[in-house]
């Protein structure tokens, strides 16, 4: 018999595609930085390389959030700290949501039988 139910947040429960691409804009726009489309496109791309990079244990998690930054600054000339870039960014994250289309649903059903567990 099934007791417990674990479910991992990002891309199962959440649309994390939409929150990043949501707070790196925001977060390029208050520094002053026209959010492009190129822009957004690269970050998602540099961003999901250094989780890889971490996964593999070539580099630290505070690695991560820095260099993400500092790699697509360097890229595209930007002067800016990569640490001030991650405060906004982390902040921008944690401002919004969006659910995966019948993500609620399936919670409320699994929720009437199992106990859930969120693993972020």
């Amino acid at each position: 018999m099934i007791k417990y139910v674990f479910l991992d947040l990002d891309d199962t429960l959440l649309d994390f595609v939409k929150s990043e691409r949501r707070a790196i804009r925001a977060t390029l726009s208050s520094l002053g930085i026209k959010p492009t489309k190129s822009v957004v496109e690269r970050y998602h791309h540099i961003n999901a390389t250094q989780w890889k990079l971490l996964e593999r244990g070539e580099i630290t998690r505070e690695e991560v959030l820095r260099r993400r930054f500092a790699l697509l600054f360097a890229e595209y000339g930007i002067s800016c700290e990569p640490e001030t870039a991650q405060h906004i960014y982390e902040k921008e994250l944690g401002t919004g949501h969006y659910f995966i289309k019948s993500a609620k649903r399936v919670l409320r059903r699994l929720s009437k039988e199992y106990s859930l567990y969120l693993v972020t």
